[in-house]
């Protein structure tokens, strides 16, 4: 007796189908995060620790500004950033969201973000919550960005 292969063929040909679509889908996903990414990158970046840096979230700048891991588009800080300041860990920063002013701390080992109503006892609980030692020095991000950015 003979067996009947029409159906696996079947089977082989619509996997094979699938499989395509689903790879030419990809590289255009990949192609689009691609293209987004040198975009980001073509209006400059400030490099900070853990491959995290200040980017201009808009074309035609100065700002706002924004923090990003530099292998992702997404912001892990809000734009709006003013002020910055970093050691090899930490990133300090501060942003204006309306009204509102808030410090905040990015731990880039732990991608973890804390944020707080703007005022020095809040920078100093920010340093005890996250036991730094010496107090990092803030800089507007407007003085840093023509100096230290990676431009295009």
């Amino acid at each position: 007796m003979e067996k009947d292969n029409n159906g696996n063929v079947g089977l082989i040909v619509a996997s094979v189908l699938i499989g395509g679509i689903v790879l030419i889908a990809g590289f255009f996903l990949l192609g689009y995060i691609g293209i987004m990414s040198m975009e980001k990158e073509q209006r400059g970046y400030i490099m900070l620790p853990n491959n995290y840096a200040v980017y201009q979230s808009a074309t035609g700048g100065p700002g706002p500004y924004e923090i990003a891991l530099r292998s992702d588009n997404n912001p892990l800080v809000n734009p709006n950033v003013i002020e910055v300041g970093w050691d090899d860990r930490y990133v300090f920063f501060k942003r204006t969201d309306g009204n509102v002013e808030e410090v905040g701390i990015l731990d880039t080992k732990q991608n973890n973000v804390k944020t707080m109503k703007s005022s020095e006892d809040n920078v100093q609980r920010l340093h005890a919550d996250f036991n730094i030692p010496e107090r990092i020095t803030m800089h507007k991000v407007k003085q840093l960005w023509p100096d230290t950015s990676h431009m295009r």
